[in-house]
Protein backbone atom coordinates (compact mmCIF):
# COMPACT_ATOMS: atom_id res chain seq x y z
CA UNK A 1 0.00 0.00 0.00
CA UNK A 2 1.48 3.22 -0.89
CA UNK A 3 1.68 6.02 1.23
CA UNK A 4 -0.91 8.33 0.18
CA UNK A 5 -3.52 5.12 0.09
CA UNK A 6 -2.33 4.05 4.30
CA UNK A 7 -3.14 7.95 4.58
CA UNK A 8 -6.47 8.05 2.91
CA UNK A 9 -7.51 4.50 4.42
CA UNK A 10 -6.95 6.30 8.47
CA UNK A 11 -8.97 9.39 7.08
CA UNK A 12 -11.65 7.92 5.69
CA UNK A 13 -11.62 5.85 9.04
CA UNK A 14 -11.58 9.03 11.28
CA UNK A 15 -14.80 9.88 9.29
CA UNK A 16 -16.76 6.75 9.82
CA UNK A 17 -15.85 6.64 13.01
CA UNK A 18 -17.12 9.90 14.06
CA UNK A 19 -20.24 9.19 11.80
CA UNK A 20 -21.04 6.57 13.81
CA UNK A 21 -20.44 8.14 17.45
CA UNK A 22 -22.90 11.02 16.21
CA UNK A 23 -25.93 8.60 15.30
CA UNK A 24 -25.75 10.58 11.67
CA UNK A 25 -29.21 9.51 10.08
CA UNK A 26 -27.93 11.11 5.91
CA UNK A 27 -24.98 12.09 4.57
CA UNK A 28 -24.78 14.97 1.75
CA UNK A 29 -22.13 15.52 -0.45
CA UNK A 30 -21.70 18.84 -2.51
CA UNK A 31 -19.62 17.86 -5.55
CA UNK A 32 -17.29 14.98 -5.15
CA UNK A 33 -14.16 14.39 -4.82
CA UNK A 34 -11.41 11.80 -5.03
CA UNK A 35 -11.66 9.59 -2.55
CA UNK A 36 -15.24 9.85 -1.60
CA UNK A 37 -16.04 6.75 -3.29
CA UNK A 38 -14.55 5.25 -0.98
CA UNK A 39 -15.45 6.65 2.07
CA UNK A 40 -19.36 5.67 0.63
CA UNK A 41 -18.15 1.92 0.44
CA UNK A 42 -17.12 1.94 4.41
CA UNK A 43 -20.22 4.00 4.97
CA UNK A 44 -22.35 1.91 3.78
CA UNK A 45 -20.08 -0.63 4.75
CA UNK A 46 -20.63 0.01 8.21
CA UNK A 47 -24.37 1.01 8.07
CA UNK A 48 -26.68 -0.34 5.23
CA UNK A 49 -29.50 2.37 7.05
CA UNK A 50 -27.62 5.71 6.97
CA UNK A 51 -29.06 7.78 3.23
CA UNK A 52 -25.99 8.96 1.14
CA UNK A 53 -26.79 11.88 -1.26
CA UNK A 54 -25.05 13.80 -3.83
CA UNK A 55 -25.49 17.07 -5.17
CA UNK A 56 -23.43 17.37 -8.85
CA UNK A 57 -23.16 21.06 -10.00
CA UNK A 58 -22.02 20.11 -13.40
CA UNK A 59 -23.55 18.62 -16.81
CA UNK A 60 -22.28 16.31 -19.25
CA UNK A 61 -20.02 19.27 -20.67
CA UNK A 62 -17.27 18.20 -18.14
CA UNK A 63 -16.60 15.22 -19.93
CA UNK A 64 -13.48 17.25 -21.38
CA UNK A 65 -12.75 18.15 -17.45
CA UNK A 66 -11.52 14.29 -16.69
CA UNK A 67 -11.92 14.76 -12.95
CA UNK A 68 -14.83 16.58 -12.76
CA UNK A 69 -16.70 13.60 -15.42
CA UNK A 70 -14.82 10.73 -13.38
CA UNK A 71 -16.45 11.69 -9.80
CA UNK A 72 -19.58 12.07 -12.05
CA UNK A 73 -19.05 7.99 -13.19
CA UNK A 74 -18.49 7.06 -9.78
CA UNK A 75 -21.54 8.74 -8.67
CA UNK A 76 -23.83 6.73 -11.43
CA UNK A 77 -22.19 3.29 -10.73
CA UNK A 78 -22.52 3.90 -6.59
CA UNK A 79 -26.18 4.65 -7.39
CA UNK A 80 -26.39 1.55 -9.32
CA UNK A 81 -24.94 -0.32 -6.44
CA UNK A 82 -27.33 1.10 -4.25
CA UNK A 83 -24.62 2.99 -1.87
CA UNK A 84 -26.07 6.48 -2.48
CA UNK A 85 -29.80 6.92 -2.33
CA UNK A 86 -30.40 9.94 -4.39
CA UNK A 87 -29.03 12.14 -7.37
CA UNK A 88 -29.77 15.91 -6.94
CA UNK A 89 -28.66 18.30 -9.94
CA UNK A 90 -29.14 22.13 -10.62
CA UNK A 91 -29.73 21.16 -13.81
CA UNK A 92 -33.15 20.55 -14.86
CA UNK A 93 -32.94 18.49 -18.14
CA UNK A 94 -30.26 16.21 -16.44
CA UNK A 95 -33.31 15.31 -13.76
CA UNK A 96 -35.03 14.42 -15.99
CA UNK A 97 -32.64 11.77 -18.11
CA UNK A 98 -31.72 10.64 -15.20
CA UNK A 99 -35.26 9.87 -14.19
CA UNK A 100 -35.56 7.94 -17.45
CA UNK A 101 -32.58 6.19 -16.34
CA UNK A 102 -34.40 4.78 -13.51
CA UNK A 103 -31.99 6.99 -11.17
CA UNK A 104 -33.51 8.55 -8.37
CA UNK A 105 -32.85 12.31 -9.24
CA UNK A 106 -34.06 15.24 -7.91
CA UNK A 107 -33.84 19.29 -8.64
CA UNK A 108 -32.59 21.46 -6.63
CA UNK A 109 -32.77 25.20 -7.92
CA UNK A 110 -30.63 27.63 -7.04
CA UNK A 111 -31.37 30.70 -4.11
CA UNK A 112 -29.99 34.32 -4.22
CA UNK A 113 -29.99 36.80 -1.38
CA UNK A 114 -27.72 40.15 -1.62
CA UNK A 115 -26.77 41.83 1.58
CA UNK A 116 -29.59 44.60 2.04
CA UNK A 117 -27.12 47.31 3.27
CA UNK A 118 -25.48 47.01 -0.55
CA UNK A 119 -25.50 50.35 -1.12
CA UNK A 120 -24.20 51.77 -4.52
CA UNK A 121 -24.42 55.07 -6.19
CA UNK A 122 -24.27 54.75 -10.34
CA UNK A 123 -22.16 57.10 -12.68
CA UNK A 124 -24.51 59.39 -14.47
CA UNK A 125 -23.03 59.72 -17.92
CA UNK A 126 -23.38 58.99 -21.54
CA UNK A 127 -20.90 55.87 -21.66
CA UNK A 128 -22.76 52.56 -21.76
CA UNK A 129 -21.28 50.24 -18.99
CA UNK A 130 -21.25 46.69 -19.74
CA UNK A 131 -19.98 43.59 -17.36
CA UNK A 132 -18.48 40.15 -17.98
CA UNK A 133 -17.90 38.78 -15.30
CA UNK A 134 -16.47 34.91 -14.37
CA UNK A 135 -15.65 34.58 -17.91
CA UNK A 136 -11.81 33.71 -18.43
CA UNK A 137 -9.93 32.89 -21.40
CA UNK A 138 -8.85 29.55 -20.23
CA UNK A 139 -12.51 27.68 -20.53
CA UNK A 140 -13.59 27.44 -24.08
CA UNK A 141 -17.67 27.09 -22.13
CA UNK A 142 -17.46 30.76 -21.04
CA UNK A 143 -17.60 32.24 -24.39
CA UNK A 144 -15.39 34.93 -23.80
CA UNK A 145 -13.91 36.03 -27.17
CA UNK A 146 -17.54 36.46 -28.98
CA UNK A 147 -19.13 38.13 -25.99
CA UNK A 148 -16.04 40.98 -26.25
CA UNK A 149 -16.42 40.97 -30.09
CA UNK A 150 -20.09 41.73 -29.52
CA UNK A 151 -19.56 44.92 -27.23
CA UNK A 152 -16.97 46.00 -30.06
CA UNK A 153 -19.83 46.25 -32.49
CA UNK A 154 -21.25 49.06 -30.06
CA UNK A 155 -20.26 52.42 -30.10
CA UNK A 156 -19.30 54.62 -26.62
CA UNK A 157 -19.07 51.59 -24.16
CA UNK A 158 -16.65 50.64 -21.88
CA UNK A 159 -16.34 46.69 -20.74
CA UNK A 160 -15.69 46.43 -17.19
CA UNK A 161 -13.74 42.58 -16.76
CA UNK A 162 -13.13 40.12 -14.01
CA UNK A 163 -11.32 38.51 -14.31
CA UNK A 164 -9.43 40.47 -16.74
CA UNK A 165 -6.01 38.58 -17.98
CA UNK A 166 -3.70 39.43 -20.82
CA UNK A 167 -5.64 37.45 -23.40
CA UNK A 168 -8.47 39.85 -22.88
CA UNK A 169 -6.59 42.60 -22.93
CA UNK A 170 -4.72 41.87 -26.15
CA UNK A 171 -8.21 40.97 -28.07
CA UNK A 172 -10.30 44.06 -26.69
CA UNK A 173 -7.12 46.51 -27.96
CA UNK A 174 -7.39 44.53 -31.49
CA UNK A 175 -11.27 45.17 -31.54
CA UNK A 176 -11.06 48.43 -30.18
CA UNK A 177 -13.07 47.95 -27.02
CA UNK A 178 -12.10 50.19 -24.21
CA UNK A 179 -11.82 47.35 -20.64
CA UNK A 180 -11.40 48.01 -17.10
CA UNK A 181 -11.72 45.25 -14.47
CA UNK A 182 -9.53 43.28 -12.15
CA UNK A 183 -7.13 40.26 -12.31
CA UNK A 184 -7.13 39.66 -8.89
CA UNK A 185 -10.31 38.15 -7.28
CA UNK A 186 -12.70 40.00 -5.65
CA UNK A 187 -15.31 39.66 -2.87
CA UNK A 188 -18.78 38.77 -3.27
CA UNK A 189 -19.77 42.28 -2.24
CA UNK A 190 -17.07 43.61 -4.57
CA UNK A 191 -18.00 41.76 -7.10
CA UNK A 192 -21.92 43.12 -6.63
CA UNK A 193 -21.19 46.51 -6.61
CA UNK A 194 -19.26 46.22 -9.68
CA UNK A 195 -22.47 44.74 -11.41
CA UNK A 196 -24.60 47.47 -9.94
CA UNK A 197 -22.74 49.96 -11.49
CA UNK A 198 -23.50 48.27 -15.51
CA UNK A 199 -26.35 48.90 -17.71
CA UNK A 200 -26.35 45.41 -18.12
CA UNK A 201 -24.14 42.15 -17.85
CA UNK A 202 -22.90 39.55 -19.98
CA UNK A 203 -23.38 35.92 -19.28
CA UNK A 204 -23.39 34.21 -22.63
CA UNK A 205 -21.86 30.64 -22.03
CA UNK A 206 -21.85 27.57 -24.03
CA UNK A 207 -22.53 25.64 -21.05
CA UNK A 208 -24.58 26.01 -17.71
CA UNK A 209 -26.33 24.60 -15.27
CA UNK A 210 -28.08 27.27 -12.82
CA UNK A 211 -25.82 30.31 -13.31
CA UNK A 212 -25.90 31.98 -10.13
CA UNK A 213 -24.23 35.22 -11.65
CA UNK A 214 -27.08 36.18 -13.55
CA UNK A 215 -29.41 36.05 -10.75
CA UNK A 216 -26.98 38.21 -8.33
CA UNK A 217 -26.92 40.92 -11.38
CA UNK A 218 -30.38 41.09 -11.70
CA UNK A 219 -31.54 41.12 -7.97
CA UNK A 220 -29.13 44.24 -7.94
CA UNK A 221 -31.08 46.29 -10.45
CA UNK A 222 -29.03 45.37 -13.49
CA UNK A 223 -30.00 43.01 -16.65
CA UNK A 224 -27.99 40.23 -17.21
CA UNK A 225 -28.29 38.27 -20.76
CA UNK A 226 -27.47 34.57 -21.19
CA UNK A 227 -27.12 31.89 -23.08
CA UNK A 228 -30.03 28.94 -23.88
CA UNK A 229 -28.25 26.14 -21.90
CA UNK A 230 -30.27 26.30 -18.16
CA UNK A 231 -33.60 26.87 -17.28
CA UNK A 232 -34.07 29.59 -16.39
CA UNK A 233 -36.99 31.94 -17.71
CA UNK A 234 -38.21 29.32 -19.53
CA UNK A 235 -41.30 29.93 -21.13
CA UNK A 236 -41.41 32.86 -19.68
CA UNK A 237 -41.82 36.84 -21.08
CA UNK A 238 -37.79 37.20 -19.87
CA UNK A 239 -37.13 34.23 -21.92
CA UNK A 240 -37.56 36.36 -24.49
CA UNK A 241 -35.46 39.50 -23.15
CA UNK A 242 -32.95 38.23 -22.01
CA UNK A 243 -31.77 34.74 -23.23
CA UNK A 244 -29.74 34.32 -26.62
CA UNK A 245 -30.59 31.07 -28.59
CA UNK A 246 -26.82 31.04 -30.76
CA UNK A 247 -24.47 31.42 -28.08
CA UNK A 248 -21.89 31.73 -30.93
CA UNK A 249 -23.47 34.16 -33.15
CA UNK A 250 -21.78 37.77 -32.26
CA UNK A 251 -24.36 39.89 -33.99
CA UNK A 252 -27.36 38.10 -32.19
CA UNK A 253 -25.74 39.12 -28.86
CA UNK A 254 -24.88 42.42 -30.13
CA UNK A 255 -28.61 42.87 -31.05
CA UNK A 256 -29.86 41.20 -27.44
CA UNK A 257 -27.37 44.10 -25.57
CA UNK A 258 -29.38 46.72 -27.87
CA UNK A 259 -32.58 45.10 -27.14
CA UNK A 260 -32.03 44.55 -23.50
CA UNK A 261 -30.84 48.22 -23.01
CA UNK A 262 -34.54 49.28 -24.58
CA UNK A 263 -36.23 47.07 -22.81
CA UNK A 264 -35.01 47.74 -18.81
CA UNK A 265 -37.41 49.33 -17.11
CA UNK A 266 -39.38 46.66 -18.71
CA UNK A 267 -37.25 43.41 -17.41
Amino acid sequence: ISIPELYRKKEIQKIVDAVNNSNVKQIIFSSFAIGWKDLVDVLKENNSNIKIKTFWHGSHSQILDEYGWKRNKEIIELHKNKKIDVLAFCKESLVDFYKNENINAHFITNKVEVPSELKVEKQKNDTLRIGLYAAGCSDWRKNAYSQIAAVSLLNNVILDVVPLDNSVRKFAKILGVQVEGESKGLSREELLKRMAQNDVNLYVTFSECAPMLPLESLEVGVPCILGNNNHYFKNSELEKLLVVNKEDNIEEIKQKIEFVILNKDKI
